[in-house]
């Protein structure tokens, strides 16, 4: 058992002495031969702010729906003039881009109309055609007429095109 133990110590130190030394030897082919072909750290050319900006917005492009947060509510608005009182419905959806990059356009959303029972009575959709910069939000308002016996409203991302 002692001596089994023993060999597989010799193995491993064997195997880690041979890592170690490969490792040397190509860091040191490397730096003595410059025109060296291979793929390593002395042969990346540094990048530009510029250049690592837009690697970072075509990232946020490809992911621009998880970097943008949706509030919505409904907001009862009065219309009429003095005792004559007309009450409208309003949406009042706040749209926030997170991106650090990328800016955020053409923005589809979806009000549902639920009933006390759980079902969908009705969906209106609109589609914000405004630009939301980097780290900024913008308010989105709309009348709306509200369906009978709608219990709540749900609110839902349909769409966003990343710039």
């Amino acid at each position: 058992m002692k001596s089994k133990f023993l060999l597989q110590i010799f193995i491993i130190s064997g195997l880690i002495l041979n890592l170690l030394f490969s490792c040397q030897n190509n860091k040191n082919a490397q730096v003595d031969n410059p025109g060296n072909k291979r793929s390593g750290l002395l042969n990346l050319k540094p990048k530009t702010i510029a250049e690592v900006r837009n690697e970072l917005r075509l990232l946020e492009i490809d992911s621009i729906s998880y970097l943008i947060e949706m509030q919505g509510k409904i907001d009862s608005i009065d219309n009429g003039f003095l005792v004559f009182h007309d009450y409208k419905a309003q949406i009042n959806v706040l749209l926030k881009n997170k991106a650090c990059v990328a800016k955020m356009k053409d923005i589809a959303i979806a009000v549902d109309f639920i009933s006390k029972t759980g079902s969908k009575i009705s969906d209106k959709q609109f589609t914000v055609y405004e630009f939301i910069e980097p780290n900024n939000s913008i308010t989105f308002k709309e009348n709306i007429e509200i369906p009978d016996q709608t219990s709540r409203v749900e609110f839902r991302l349909l769409k966003v095109v990343g710039e």
